[in-house]
């Protein structure tokens, strides 16, 4: 004789997503603090040593990364040449600038930064910023 179990309905009127509220918590926080982190190894800039002075606020500016492939990326998002002037206008909006950091990378083609300095200067920057990394001390 077989016994049918009768699942008892009041077991299941609650569902209860604490635990799983406090998984999503914590993985989303591990992603926010990463993602820098992986961003930042992501673009491969090297640039170029100079004696100047490191200490910019870089919150206060709008930053552009040009790789030695050409790529850009305007705060770590890749845009084509032809998107540069619509996002930087953006971006002046957002952080209420008109500040450009430029970042290239040391074997980046000259010509390929003016290009970059020309759109940004249309879309209206009025400070530039020429990022280095510091010279080595002999």
């Amino acid at each position: 004789m077989r016994h049918r179990y009768k699942i008892d309905e009041k077991e299941f009127a609650d569902i209860n997503i604490t635990p799983f509220t406090d998984v999503v918590l914590v993985l989303l926080l591990i992603f926010m603090v990463t993602s820098p982190l992986i961003l930042s190894s992501f673009l491969k800039v090297k640039l170029p040593a100079s004696k100047g002075d490191s200490n910019v606020n870089k919150t206060s500016v709008v930053n552009i990364f040009i790789t030695q492939t050409d790529e850009i990326f305007i705060e770590k998002q890749k845009v084509q040449i032809n998107q540069v002037k619509e996002l930087i206008k953006y971006q002046f909006m957002q952080k209420g600038t008109k500040s450009v950091a430029v970042s290239a990378d040391k074997n980046t083609l000259h010509g390929q930064v003016v290009d970059v300095i020309n759109i940004l200067k249309d879309a209206g920057a009025e400070k530039f910023l020429i990022t280095t990394s510091p010279q080595k001390k002999q």
